[in-house]
């Protein structure tokens, strides 16, 4: 009988209570944090929008076909590829490791992207190009952790002076 005398006991309901009032308050600060990222999704950051190259433009749509089939097929030479990395507007640096196929791509301190951490990619072999679909994998990786995507890199426009 103890037992049920117990469940009448007035520290019994006061921490009955308290564990229903921290559940409330849960309740109520995760709808507040959902209705956060509603508007987050609703207010997107603006993303930077880089001008570059026609080479290197041609390898970001590789990376980030959109819907034109031809972009979907195209391979990249590693070789290209690293370079378009560490052009200006995209800047990043490429570092190899030892002995092995790994490349570490991080970007410079002019780099809009400074800061946010490194990528590594593994270079293709034993031919040195890099295929379609590796490339928009590769795409969906700088998508995911630096928020590149389809519209990111537009080409330069010439405007008469040396160079593009």
């Amino acid at each position: 009988m103890k037992f049920f005398s117990f469940a009448n006991s007035s520290e019994h309901l006061a921490e009955v209570t308290q564990q229903e009032d921290d559940i409330l308050a849960k309740i109520a600060t995760k709808a507040v944090e959902q209705a956060a990222e509603k508007n987050q999704i609703e207010n997107p950051e603006l993303k930077p929008i880089v001008a570059v190259n026609k080479r290197a433009l041609s390898v970001f749509k590789a990376m980030f076909p959109g819907d034109y089939l031809e972009d979907r097929s195209r391979a990249i030479d590693w070789d290209v590829f690293v370079n378009v990395m560490s052009e200006e507007g995209v800047g990043f640096i490429a570092r190899h490791s030892v002995g092995g196929s790994a490349y570490t791509l991080e970007p410079n301190e002019k780099s809009l992207w400074f800061g946010k951490g490194a990528i590594s990619f593994h270079k293709p072999h034993p031919e040195h190009v890099i295929d379609a679909i590796t490339a928009m994998a590769h795409g969906k990786r700088v998508a995911k952790w630096f928020g590149w995507g389809e519209g990111t890199y537009v080409q330069k426009r010439w405007n008469g002076a040396a160079g593009c």
